[in-house]
């Protein structure tokens, strides 16, 4: 069991707990958006969109753990005997990249039109490119103990 989690704990707890640990990442990220709502003059869609994708992958990562079949490739990523090797860090980059990241609203945020979406497709991009090297790099090369 992980120092920096405890399921006894409430969610809210859990949330706060999170963001005090994490809060060198959290202020990277929004910084990184404040720069990036400043050079596309885009402001309020890129933070909205690099909020919402926080909720979405939070949500289908849980999905992935419950979804008949998804829920196998997704246990991969968690079980330390298969997740070694370039075919499984393939899997979950594919994974990663196009669905628990967010990539797969880039194409529908091209169909709705940029004016239509609520969505930045720039911080779609910079969202999925931060989520999956975060996933890739701190879990399968750094270790972290909290991800088990």
């Amino acid at each position: 069991m992980s120092e920096h989690y405890n399921q006894n704990k409430s969610r809210i707890g859990s949330v706060v707990d999170a963001l005090i640990f994490n809060k060198y990442f959290y202020f990277t990220y929004n910084l990184l958006f404040f720069v990036l709502g400043k050079i596309t003059k885009d402001m309020p869609r890129v933070f909205f969109t690099a909020y919402f994708l926080i909720f979405y992958s939070y949500f289908i990562h849980i999905v992935a753990h419950k979804l008949p079949g998804f829920n196998k490739i997704h246990q991969v990523h968690h079980t330390s005997d298969s997740n070694k090797g370039i075919l499984p860090e393939l899997l979950e980059l594919v994974l990663n990249l196009l669905f628990i990241g967010g990539g797969i609203l880039i194409p529908l945020n091209l169909y709705l039109n940029s004016k239509l979406s609520p969505f930045n497709e720039y911080a779609i991009i910079l969202y999925t490119f931060i989520y999956t090297s975060q996933h890739l790099i701190i879990y399968h090369y750094l270790k972290i103990p909290s991800h088990k």
